[in-house]
């Protein structure tokens, strides 16, 4: 239990808000992180006394979750915890021994308390505009009691027929559809046919063979869509892999919203749903192109763009739209592998796509480029590991690129005149490559460097860049240091990475 104070504890040792400039707080006379600990403390002490209780009554197993259940909080990644849709307080086996109950309903207890007092924390933190800790303990809390209401209405969900759902999910619940694992959200009256190897054409208005259906829908014109609650996705490679796609997306949304979410949502109105209000985000329909093969990519698209072929995807402003392949795989024993590399691409493209379409913007790109392409570099790392969903990870090919780049070949583009580029000088600078692996290590930097000291500023910088109102000194005004601070910062960072140049230069694939 003691690692699990520590832990969570180190969440607190961050930088927060100003209404100008974010700086360091001091943590000697924070008030509100004081109290936090002090929770977190009474929490630690009550929790082990449970532990101990459940080692002389021989529920070792029961003892070791006790003591187990964390959400990991580390200074180099977020976690986003993967919330059950059961309610957690109904899981208790109706044959379990009265030892048992004993201990889950004090450990239920514990945890409900915990979480009902970093609920009112993160009230206060919103109120002085301390948003990612509001949000960091949000979803401690949330983790600590997934059954809390107020909670779950922050992060938009509702309980509905027996699990916590999206009100998109209930209005589609309510139509009479389910989500089917392979075909996605469909008629339940339809599952056994679709099951049975039909499909239902709209345009014909009769069922049809599989084998017809897949002729049908060969090109990407005439290609299937699946709809999702945030996602339109047009495919002419299969129902099953766009909603595979789908689901994925679907996460990547999720999680961007979460980490983000000072973007799209004012500090009042999170303050407002933590009391209570029905949270309203504003949703974007997002569309996605997914082509079958790269060979049916390029065919479609080279008219438009001559250079589509040396591409593996891209988000087109003009049209809000996102146009990508599935890739090829030559060794099955692969598929995992490209299907991470194929997601990267998504979740990068993706990223442009959520900034751009989330809310009305003004982005003209005059300025400060690189931090758009930083951001989207950084949403590449998205996975899983075990129940959370994982951002950021110093040891990513991206950001080993970045310091191959800066110790091995020496290059390095300072703060001060990286900001300076536009949209087309970027692109088309004659070291592109060494750019883009610097924004990996620059948004890295940005949204982890001294327990995630800058990322308030960076989400606020990222604002300004897309509403069109940043000049060369916005980045240094919102951090409150200077250009040279920032590169010996950048510096240290890549650093303090533990990989030597040899290996490394194997593991990114730099030259």
């Amino acid at each position: 239990m003691r690692s699990f104070c520590l832990i969570l504890a180190s969440l607190f040792l961050a930088a927060f808000c100003s209404n100008a400039v974010f700086a360091r707080f001091d943590e000697e006379n924070d008030l509100l992180l004081s109290s936090a600990q002090f929770s977190l403390q009474e929490y630690r002490n009550e929790a082990e006394k449970l532990a101990r209780w459940c080692d002389e009554n021989g529920l070792l197993s029961h003892a070791k979750m006790t003591r187990d259940y964390i959400l990991p909080i580390l200074p180099d990644c977020l976690h986003i915890p993967m919330i059950p849709r059961k309610k957690q307080r109904d899981l208790l086996p109706e044959e379990a021994s009265p030892e048992i109950v004993y201990w889950h309903n004090n450990w239920m207890v514990l945890r409900q308390n915990l979480s009902l007092k970093l609920q009112e924390h993160a009230k206060q933190a919103l109120h002085e505009r301390r948003v990612i800790l509001a949000m960091q303990m949000i979803h401690i809390a949330l983790h600590a009691d997934p059954d809390n209401e107020k909670l779950r209405n922050v992060v938009g969900f509702e309980f509905y027929e027996g699990e916590w759902r999206t009100e998109w999910e209930i209005n589609q619940m309510k139509r009479g559809r389910v989500n089917h694992e392979r075909f996605g959200w469909i008629a339940a009256r339809n599952i056994e046919r679709y099951e049975a190897g039909e499909r239902y054409d709209a345009k014909l208005k009769k069922w049809i063979s599989k084998a017809e259906d897949d002729q049908r829908h060969a090109t990407i014109e005439n290609g299937w869509v699946i709809s999702t609650e945030h996602y339109d996705i047009q495919t002419n490679h299969s129902i099953e892999e766009g909603v595979r796609l789908s689901r994925h997306l679907e996460v990547f949304y999720y999680v961007w919203k979460q980490v983000f979410i000072q973007y799209t949502a004012s500090t009042s109105e999170l303050a407002q749903w933590l009391d209570g209000q029905k949270a309203r985000y504003k949703e974007p329909r997002l569309k996605f192109v997914f082509f079958k093969n790269r060979r049916d990519y390029v065919e479609a698209l080279q008219k438009d763009d001559p250079i589509v072929e040396k591409s593996l995807g891209f988000y087109d402003e003009p049209t809000k739209t996102c146009y990508f392949f599935m890739y090829d795989v030559s060794n099955s024993e692969k598929d995992a592998e490209a299907e991470q590399n194929m997601l990267r691409t998504v979740f990068h493209e993706g990223t442009h796509q959520l900034f751009c379409c989330a809310k009305p913007v003004k982005y003209h790109a005059r300025n400060n480029f690189w931090a758009t392409e930083a951001v989207a570099i950084y949403m590449e790392t998205l996975r899983r590991e075990g129940n959370y969903f994982v951002l950021g990870n110093p040891m990513d090919v991206r950001v080993l690129a970045a310091k191959y780049r800066f110790f091995e070949s020496k290059f390095y583009m300072p703060f001060e005149n990286i900001v300076k580029l536009d949209a087309r000088t970027f692109q088309n600078a004659p070291y592109l490559k060494e750019l883009y692996s610097q924004c990996g290590g620059m948004g890295y930097f940005l949204m982890h460097y001294d327990k995630g000291s800058y990322r308030d500023a960076f989400v606020t910088y990222l604002n300004e860049i897309y509403m069109g109102r940043t000049n060369p000194q916005t980045l240094f005004q919102l951090l409150g240091e200077s250009p040279d601070q920032l590169d010996s910062r950048y510096e240290k960072m890549l650093a303090d990475i533990p990989v030597e140049f040899e290996t490394e230069s194997k593991n990114t694939g730099e030259k």
